[in-house]
């Protein structure tokens, strides 16, 4: 590659400067808005989804107690309600777990976006440096700046296909323990055995 210098005007570089880098560190902006907003509040609908789920739980469990004095089995009444508090226990367990994994898979992919825009942002200084000195731009600086663009698309377009691992989510198993914590709550109120 070579290592030619090109003199240009400062309205040239101020066309390639608002053109090439302004618009370039803009985009990185709204890439990296973008990406944390859809990704915290993918985060907050899970959370407030499994908050939901377990305040439905915790108002069952509440109305087994408030009829107590109906209950005709009490082992399947205390199986019930202990059903009921361990999906509650479960559901908040997962979702704390869920929080962890997913503010730390944010932050990495966060970093890795950071640090493929700052190798590219090291050369557009270099550039802008070197004209303001010379009033000169290197090719092969121009050329590296183009490559680490390419580079950037290349780490954006590849996250998606990245291997994720399968996390289980907190809803299947809270759901049947509840499901079944309910059940026997009711057969308690129906059988006497």
């Amino acid at each position: 590659m070579s290592n030619k210098k090109i003199t240009i005007s400062s309205d040239d570089y101020q066309n390639i400067y608002e053109g090439w880098f302004h618009k370039s560190l803009e985009t990185e902006s709204n890439v990296m808005g973008t990406y944390s907003s859809s990704e915290l509040d993918l985060l907050n609908k899970f959370i407030g989804y499994t908050y939901q789920i377990l305040t439905v739980i915790g108002i069952l469990a509440g109305f087994g107690f408030t009829a107590i004095d109906n209950v005709k089995t009490i082992c399947l009444f205390i199986a019930g309600e202990a059903l009921l508090a361990t999906s509650i226990l479960l559901g908040l367990y997962w979702v704390k777990k869920f929080y962890e994994s997913n503010i730390s898979a944010i932050q990495k992919t966060s970093n890795g976006l950071f640090k493929v825009y700052r190798k590219r942002d090291e050369v557009f200084l270099r550039i802008s440096n070197e004209f303001l000195k010379t009033q000169q731009i290197s090719r092969a600086d121009v050329m590296e700046a183009n490559k680490k663009e390419q580079d950037i698309l290349a780490y954006i377009g590849g996250h998606d296909k990245r291997k994720r691992k399968e996390e289980f989510l907190p809803h299947t198993s809270t759901l049947v323990l509840a499901s079944i914590g309910f059940a026997l709550i009711l057969a308690s109120f129906i059988f006497d055995l």
